[in-house]
């Protein structure tokens, strides 16, 4: 379960109508339990988007704004890349942890649960 309480604190909104990708896989180089760690470098892929989706050209998902609401505000080397419907992600949060970035995957895509993040 995600607690909501992060985004009433941050003043953050993610309202939609719909998951907006069917699932979800990640990795996260970094420490995974702790939330005080040196961040790490995260790859994650949201699999089943549509092309009707609005940000399926601009591969947002409101994945990054999440990122930065959940992971103190920095997201480094950040990169997308749509390939047919796949959108493949990665960067680095500074002062991220795994439950950052676990976070930010399931408040981007409306409740998208039993993503878990895993070392390489």
């Amino acid at each position: 379960m995600h607690p909501t309480l992060a985004i009433a604190v941050l003043g953050l909104s993610a309202a939609v109508s719909a998951t907006r990708a069917t699932s979800a896989s990640c990795v996260f180089n970094g420490e995974l339990t702790t939330k005080q760690s040196d961040g790490g470098d995260f790859t994650v892929d949201f699999f089943g988007v549509t092309p009707d989706e609005p940000d399926y050209q601009n591969c947002e998902l409101g994945f990054l704004d999440n990122l930065r609401g959940q992971c103190l505000g920095i997201v480094d080397q950040w990169a997308c890349d749509n390939v047919n419907g796949v959108l493949k992600t990665s960067g680095n949060v500074p002062a991220g942890w795994r439950g950052c970035v676990e976070n930010a995957i399931y408040l981007s895509q409306n409740g998208l649960e039993g993503v878990t993040c895993a070392k390489p």
